[in-house]
């Protein structure tokens, strides 16, 4: 099973942990993009049928990318780390820091539980202060009607 955490760590600064019960890798995102809302969006590309998305973030210097390659209903997740940030390499150059397996309704289920606790944690206002950007409100609504759908689709 994939684990994953999120949090603000400090201003302009998110925490993306991912675990598979071995191995562990903590992402930490600069707000040079919009990390969260990003992570949100590639979860929910791939909960609605696409094969692949990935999640660019970026870390001053270098850039991660989490990506997400879904083979029926199993999401390989993988973080590649690249030395500069808003790498032009591809995906064979990154050095691959973490790998696992999980069923898209679970990672879809962490994402939307880790965006629901952080809401609580700071509140929409405490949230903006820190991260620097709006939460993601619109992408989450997105993601949960997505959840909904999928999970109806798939009982």
């Amino acid at each position: 099973m994939v684990k994953v955490t999120l949090d603000l760590v400090s201003r302009g600064w998110f925490s993306i942990k991912l675990s598979n019960g071995l191995d562990e890798v903590e992402i930490k995102a600069s707000y040079l993009s919009n990390s969260p809302a990003i992570i949100i969006s590639s979860v929910r590309t791939v909960l609605n049928g696409s094969n692949f998305a990935s999640c660019i973030c970026q870390a001053e210097p270098g850039e991660y990318r989490i990506n997400f390659d879904k083979s029926n209903e199993v999401v390989n997740i993988s973080v590649l780390e690249f030395p500069n940030s808003y790498s032009k390499d591809s995906n064979s150059k990154g050095k691959v820091l973490f790998e696992g397996t999980e069923s898209i309704g679970v990672i879809a289920r962490e994402i939307k539980r880790q965006y629901d606790r952080l809401l609580y944690k700071f509140g929409l206002e405490g949230y903006r202060n820190i991260w620097g950007y709006e939460f993601p409100l619109e992408e989450l609504s997105l993601l949960k009607e997505s959840f909904v759908a999928h999970k109806s689709k798939n009982c």
